[in-house]
């Protein structure tokens, strides 16, 4: 998502779905079937794995993706929700075979034919420390709707993760108001305070919310580098 935009002609609002994470920080694309596939043969050089495999559905594999493998051989391949750390290229053209490495340990061998199963679902793509600012700046606002009832009250329920720290350290902190204009909005609470080197996110509710507009406000912000983050609300 872009970062919040003050002019009106390019103000873009998301509209909060009951039930589903709505990204003011970041994405991730639903509309994407996992990537599956057959594995063709692996080899362990402890502590990385290296695994070709052959993509039959979903886009290339991507690093960062969490790979779950069954049915391969030697049975210590088999594993589940592991980060890939590195993606190849095998043939060109691209027929889909690609070599990828995954932290493991065990016993080393040598490039042996396997057979298995991979799948890897879509992952969230963060976006950059430094989107809007050197130090400090709002993602874009995510739009409540109203609740029947006498308080038309609500739960809102902020997320935010990084996919990458390094030396950075910043805040993030939540934001409401009532009507979609910069001055408008009012801190919450902070969400999540990221220091240098950790990459544990936050997870806040803030009950009885009234306001019908949310964001989130990355303040603080020092040694941005590569940091990546998500952050999501859901109501």
């Amino acid at each position: 998502m872009p970062v919040y935009q003050n002019s009106p002609i390019q103000r873009k609002v998301q509209q909060a779905v009951p039930g589903l994470p709505a990204y003011a920080l970041g994405s991730l694309n639903t509309n994407v079937a996992p990537t599956t596939g057959n594995i063709i043969q692996v080899a362990l050089a402890s502590p990385t794995a290296t695994v070709r495999v052959k993509v039959l559905t979903g886009n290339v594999p991507a690093v960062g993706q969490l790979i779950s493998i069954t049915g391969a051989v030697p049975s210590y391949f088999n594993v589940t929700n592991v980060s890939i750390a590195s993606v190849t290229q095998v043939n060109t053209p691209d027929d889909g075979t690609f070599d990828l490495t995954f932290s493991l340990t065990n016993s080393n061998i040598g490039t042996t034919l396997s057979p298995g199963h991979f799948s890897a679902p879509q992952v969230e793509i963060g976006d950059s420390l430094t989107l809007g600012g050197s130090n400090s700046w709002k993602s874009a606002a995510i739009a409540i709707q109203m609740n029947t009832g006498p308080n038309s009250g609500r739960s809102v329920r902020f997320d935010c993760s990084a996919q990458s720290v390094g030396s950075a350290t910043f805040n993030v902190v939540a934001q409401s108001a009532d009507l979609d204009l910069d001055a408008e909005y009012q801190d919450l609470g902070t969400v999540v305070t990221f220091t240098a080197g950790t990459q544990a996110g936050g997870s806040v509710i803030f009950a009885n919310s009234l306001q019908r507009f949310v964001r989130f406000s990355i303040i603080a912000i020092a040694n941005a580098g590569t940091a990546k983050i998500v952050g999501k609300v859901e109501v």
